[in-house]
Order: structure tokens, then C-alpha cells, then sequence
């Protein structure tokens, strides 16, 4: 009987402790940065080399990461912050936000959204800031980190890179 008994325990503490699977739909995350503005007013992007004559102005790499704001019910306390940081890898995605609700939490971070045009705004701002009238090997990046949580690795979106070749046509 106590052979049985210590087994029946062994297995509820071996499963209550395994990862919980979530189910996701379909996600279709599509990037397009519109360069017709930018060429409307003269300034040339691309993601390839320049070849014609120029003069080169710098490289241009930037790093954004977007705000973050808790939801949930004690969003506007000030301890509400603290309260969360076992799931401070929450971010606006259904997943995480159902993974939220097995662990019994109420909040989690949403990551400000920023457009790809906004993106593109920021980068070309600041290669005409420095005389820029070309934006030469363009990319952009969407970086992620990996972060446990327990004891699951999950991918999260950390912050966009942008970078390019900033030039002067002649």
C-alpha cells in the first residue's frame, strides 16, 4: 500500500510540474517600407550599393525599443510593476497572453507598435540630418531574445535595428 501510495505521489509531482502546451493560431506578420515618399523628394534608398559617383557621409545604425505599458487591472498603481515581474515576458501576442492566464496573472506588458513607415521616418530623419541624400545597403531587423519561463524557452520581441550606408550623390 505505501508502494503504491509513494507512487501515485511520485507521478502527480513529475506531471505538475511539466510545461503546459498552448495552441496558437496562424500568424502572417508582413513588413513593407514604402520608399515612394522619400524618392518623391529625391532622397534614393536601396538595399543594394550605390555605383554611380558619390561621397560618402557615414554608416547610420539605430536601435529602437518600443515603450512598454502593464495591462491589467492595476495598471495605474505604481506597485502594480513590481507585481509583475514573474511575467515580465508577457508581450502582445495571444500566446503569452494565454500562457498569463495559466499561471492565474492578470497583467502583462504591451509593447508600443510602431509602423514600418515610422521606422523608415526615423532612419531617413537622420541620414538627412548629417547631409545624407541617399540611404545606401538598407536593413531592417526585428530582434528577439529567448527567455525561461518555467523551465520553457520563449521567444520574445526585444527591439527593431535599422542600418545603412548613408552617401551624397554627385
Amino acid at each position: 500500500m505505501k508502494k503504491i501510495f509513494f507512487l501515485i505521489i511520485s507521478v502527480f509531482a513529475i506531471t505538475a510540474c511539466s510545461p503546459k502546451l498552448i495552441s496558437t493560431d496562424r500568424e502572417i506578420i508582413v513588413s513593407y517600407f514604402d520608399f515612394r515618399e522619400y524618392t518623391n523628394e529625391g532622397f534614393f534608398i536601396s538595399p543594394n550599393m550605390y555605383t554611380g559617383e558619390h561621397e560618402s557621409i557615414g554608416e547610420l545604425a539605430i536601435s529602437i525599443f518600443p515603450a512598454e505599458k502593464i495591462v491589467g487591472e492595476m495598471a495605474n498603481d505604481p506597485e502594480s510593476r513590481s507585481g509583475i515581474a514573474d511575467i515580465g515576458v508577457f508581450y502582445n501576442s495571444k500566446p503569452k497572453r494565454e500562457l498569463a492566464k495559466i499561471k492565474k496573472v492578470n497583467k502583462y506588458l504591451e509593447k508600443e507598435k510602431i509602423s514600418d513607415n515610422e521606422l523608415l521616418k526615423i532612419i531617413v530623419d537622420e541620414a538627412k540630418k548629417n547631409g545624407a541624400d541617399a540611404l545606401v545597403n538598407f536593413s531592417s531587423k526585428n530582434i528577439y531574445k529567448t527567455v525561461t519561463v518555467n523551465k520553457a524557452q520563449i521567444e520574445i520581441f526585444s527591439h527593431y535595428e535599422l542600418s545603412g550606408f548613408a552617401i551624397k550623390r554627385n
